[in-house]
């Protein structure tokens, strides 16, 4: 079951990148074939906590690869626990991306 976080959670995206398989060839998402995106973003906690890194699935068929560092968000994010083998982690994805001073409305989705 995943889980949804909170609006006020802050998130910027600070690289995005192809999520390509072992053949360099992007990945597609299952439901829709959008092309899939890994977006490095910066969480800052709001009870100011230490920065962490988190890498975010995001599915569209824009090219993202030239958004400015710090200007745009994940909107939507979900988490869940992953278990396979002997790896296990978090993943996470997000709906959209929405410029960090727009309204969490305000998505760019393709």
């Amino acid at each position: 079951m995943a889980y949804m976080l909170r609006e006020d959670e802050d998130f910027k995206i600070i690289g995005v990148f192809p999520k390509n398989d072992e053949n360099g060839v992007q990945k597609k998402e299952k439901d829709t074939s959008q092309n899939l995106w890994s977006l490095q973003a910066l969480h800052t906690p709001r009870n100011g906590g230490r920065a962490a890194l988190a890498m975010i699935t995001f599915a569209t068929n824009q090219d993202i690869t030239a958004l400015p560092p710090m200007a745009y968000k994940p909107v939507d994010v979900e988490v869940d626990h992953y278990s396979v083998g002997t790896s296990n982690g978090l993943w996470f994805k997000c709906a959209g991306i929405a410029e960090v001073s727009a309204a969490a409305t305000s998505r760019k989705d393709a």
